[in-house]
């Protein structure tokens, strides 16, 4: 096996085990905009297969009210953006009050890798604002310098499908994250990642 030359990460489940502290935002959001929907850990288990905040709110929003049709599309859109912008803010209130923190082991990793000039990025479907609320309060305001690249909800061409997949054994590999691969110049050795959009 050769070298290693980069280290590629998830940030959900990864760097922190910040899903909790996003159903309680997901809550609070739907309480602020007077929803009787309370996500409870069965439900919001399920619902992590749905990759993106914005998305997951979508579905859910089809299951429970599958009658309601939204003509031109617009007052759907809205609500669900101004829940999630409720849901951002109750999120990194979370993040501040030092209710999510980076996995133990995490922080001495990343400064590690960096210091031994291995090649770092992160690739998620995350929202920029929650990755940047999190690792500025982990690692300061110039956290961004450890990182060689950043693909996150905004760069990723289909947070659905995350383009398309192709099998390999012993791992599924994201042609999407091959990108991130290719911009970090070095051949992939090893995917792995503790979750069912990613690798395995």
């Amino acid at each position: 096996m050769g070298t290693l030359k980069a280290l590629v990460f998830d940030v959900d489940g990864t760097l922190a085990d910040t899903e909790m502290a996003h159903m309680d935002a997901f809550n609070h959001a739907f309480a602020e905009e007077g929803l009787d929907w309370r996500w409870d850990v069965e439900t919001y288990t399920r619902l992590l297969e749905i990759s993106g905040g914005k998305e997951r709110m979508m579905h859910y929003w089809k299951q429970v009210h599958p009658d309601v049709k939204d003509i031109d599309g617009g007052g759907l859109k809205d609500t669900i953006d101004r829940l999630h912008a409720m849901k951002s803010a109750a999120y990194e209130n979370a993040v501040q009050s030092y209710a999510v923190q980076l996995r133990p082991g995490v922080l001495k990793l990343i400064q590690s890798a960096h210091q031994a000039g291995l090649r770092l990025a992160i690739a998620t479907t995350t929202s920029p604002v929650n990755i940047a609320v999190l690792l500025r309060n982990a690692i300061g305001p110039d956290w961004k310098s450890l990182f060689t690249v950043i693909e996150d909800a905004s760069t990723a061409p289909n947070k659905k499908n995350l383009i398309r997949r192709f099998t390999t054994k012993p791992c599924r590999v994201w042609v999407w994250r091959a990108k991130i691969v290719w911009r970090l110049k070095i051949r992939p050795m090893v995917c792995a990642q503790p979750s069912v959009q990613g690798c395995r």
